[in-house]
């Protein structure tokens, strides 16, 4: 029972420092908060047109730095993002690390029409030489088939979207179809 009593004795004081630790890591206030990995303007942008819950001279809070990374992870143009807490020269800095998106080189545009070549070609261009971001493209192929569907084009349609890492083509193939009265 001597054992025991020492086993216990040896986890409460680990468990006592363990929480002692994570309290005084969460109950400080932090100094400065450092995005790292964000490059192209477009992402610049966007990162500053958001307003993070975490802010410089605020107490850490994990349950907010979660929210500002989903917030950011949101915006499309990420592949992966976490955040890191430093005690550095006296200051408590927050660094938040994301792994921006490959950017779009090239479209692959396959279809039948010239005229729906042109129109996928132009609204698709935008996109060219800026990093990958799901959402608006989603948001522009929508926009898109409903154009189309007003223009008359009944069985028009973006059948598929996807992004070649290696090559950075966007390949985007869509039917055609009108339905003449």
């Amino acid at each position: 029972t001597i054992k025991k009593a020492i086993f216990i004795f040896v986890y409460l004081l680990t468990s006592i420092t363990l929480i002692a630790n994570n309290t005084l890591l969460y109950s400080k206030i932090i100094d400065k908060i450092i995005i790292e990995g964000p490059q192209s303007q477009p992402v610049l942008s966007a990162i500053n047109a958001i307003p993070l819950s975490t802010t410089p001279e605020s107490v850490l809070d994990p349950t907010l730095i979660q929210d500002d990374l989903k917030t950011l992870y949101a915006t499309g143009y990420f592949s992966s993002i976490n955040a890191q807490s430093t005690q550095e020269k006296d200051q408590h800095i927050l660094h938040i690390i994301c792994i921006e998106n490959p950017n779009i080189q090239t479209l692959a545009i396959q279809t039948q029409s010239s005229f729906i070549q042109n129109k996928l070609q132009k609204s698709f261009k935008k996109f060219l030489n800026t990093p990958l971001n799901t959402p608006q493209l989603n948001d522009t192929k929508q926009t898109l088939i409903t154009w189309f569907k007003k223009q008359g084009y009944s069985f028009f349609d973006i059948i598929t979207m996807s992004f070649h890492k290696q090559s950075q083509t966007l390949h985007i193939s869509a039917t055609d179809g009108i339905i003449e009265s």
